[in-house]
């Protein structure tokens, strides 16, 4: 199940769309997702909801930069599936010098703070 959560484009109310049954989505003036018989008009974009669909897959690169307590600035560029934990935070990355995916772990005692790429919700 992948629930995404659109806005109806006429009340302007959020909803959650389970994307495992969605069978068509098309874009005449307005977006409209078919699910079997069923269709829901959304505000958001094909565009809008193809970059959602990919965050929620964790197919949707991003940019983070750790800030250490030591003083140190880490920089990862192509993260994936950034996950918080009650521990610190966990993610896979691409390594630019390795050539090689990685899973990444840093625990919140380490760090004194992260940044992720400003992505405006919709």
């Amino acid at each position: 199940m992948r629930l995404i959560k659109l806005t109806d484009s006429l009340t302007e109310e959020r909803f959650y769309v389970d994307f495992d049954k969605v069978t068509d989505i098309e874009y005449k003036g307005s977006t409209i997702i078919w699910c079997g018989e069923q269709s829901v008009m959304v505000k958001e974009s094909p565009e809008q909801i193809d970059k959602l669909v990919k965050q929620e897959k964790g197919d949707l690169n991003i940019e983070l930069i750790i800030f250490t307590i030591n003083g140190y600035t880490y920089k990862f560029k192509g993260v994936k599936n950034l996950t918080p934990t009650t521990n610190g935070i966990t993610f896979e990355y691409f390594g630019a010098s390795t050539k090689v995916w990685r899973k990444a772990t840093f625990d919140y005692r380490g760090i004194s703070g992260y940044a992720i790429e400003n992505e405006k919700e919709f």
